[in-house]
């Protein structure tokens, strides 16, 4: 929790401008091992995401432009300033570097083979739990092809950890980002992005979320997503969904049978369905 204030307090110092949309954290208290935040009222994205939601035109063109706004706003936030001096090291995460230029890099392909093998971990945890199909979760990717497209010197960024519509809050048209617990921190940007499709892609299939999936995406990548960027973050999103699929099953005993019967039903349909991205 300590590190988190050190990292915020780098950040407004070096971003003030992009730190406009992030809650205010202003204390540790030892006692309860909580950070204090800044009070902010707002709806919560996710709440026009339930399953099946159609938003009328009217609050369809608010969400076009919250959507945008936070893709917008990430794309900033994750590219920063190209250069920075040794006080960026306490941010550097896992895997990340600063190059003697002062550029940000990190080892994506390793970043990929460690997800990969958390995903091949998830997979045997549901086939555990009875759905033996999950086994078969990476068929529709190229592993080898996709951890070879990415080499250990891909350009770095500021990273959120934990982007999802539950933590964007939307009040008179603007948008805070909340939930500021392990970062701001420097590892691979489309981590960032990946989290995000996979958030949406647990609401089901929602053409709000879909809406929300296309606008967001066109507005962080301007230039398109490009078949290597695409491919990534379908499988980063993918075992993201068959993680917490997995660690949904495994919490509940055998007599919560609905929720079990929902984590196997959602991980079926990521062993058919191609993630959000497909679709833009």
């Amino acid at each position: 929790m300590a590190l988190t204030l050190t990292r915020m307090k780098w950040w407004r110092r070096h971003h003030p401008v992009l730190c406009r949309k992030v809650v205010s954290i202003l204390a540790f208290w030892p006692d309860e091992k909580v950070l204090l935040m800044e009070g902010r009222r707002g709806e919560r994205l996710g709440r026009y995401l339930v399953n099946g939601f159609t938003p009328a035109p009217r609050s369809a063109s608010a969400l076009d432009r919250y959507s945008t706004g936070l893709g917008e706003w990430l794309r900033a936030f994750a590219g920063g300033h190209p250069r920075y001096g040794a006080d960026i090291e306490p941010l550097l995460g896992m895997q990340a570097r600063r190059r003697d230029d002062g550029r940000l890099t990190v080892n994506a392909r390793c970043l990929l083979e460690k997800r990969i093998e958390r995903g091949r971990r998830a997979a045997h945890a549901l086939s555990r739990e009875g759905l033996t199909s999950a086994r078969s979760w990476a068929d529709r990717f190229d592993l080898d092809a996709i951890t070879a497209a990415f080499g250990d010197h891909e350009p770095a960024g500021f990273i959120h950890g934990d982007v999802k519509p539950d933590n964007v809050l939307i009040r008179d048209g603007d948008l805070t980002v909340i939930d500021w617990w392990t970062t701001p921190r420097v590892s691979w940007s489309l981590a960032d992005v990946a989290s995000f499709a996979g958030n949406l892609w647990l609401y089901g299939k929602c053409p709000a979320a879909d809406r929300v999936w296309r606008c967001f995406a066109q507005a962080y990548y301007q230039g398109g997503l490009d078949d290597r960027t695409r491919q990534a973050v379908d499988l980063v999103a993918t075992i993201m969904c068959l993680t917490v699929a997995a660690e949904n099953t495994r919490q509940w005993s055998l007599s919560k049978m609905v929720v079990r019967g929902w984590c196997q039903r959602f991980a079926r349909r990521l062993l058919t369905t191609a993630s959000p991205i497909a679709r833009v």
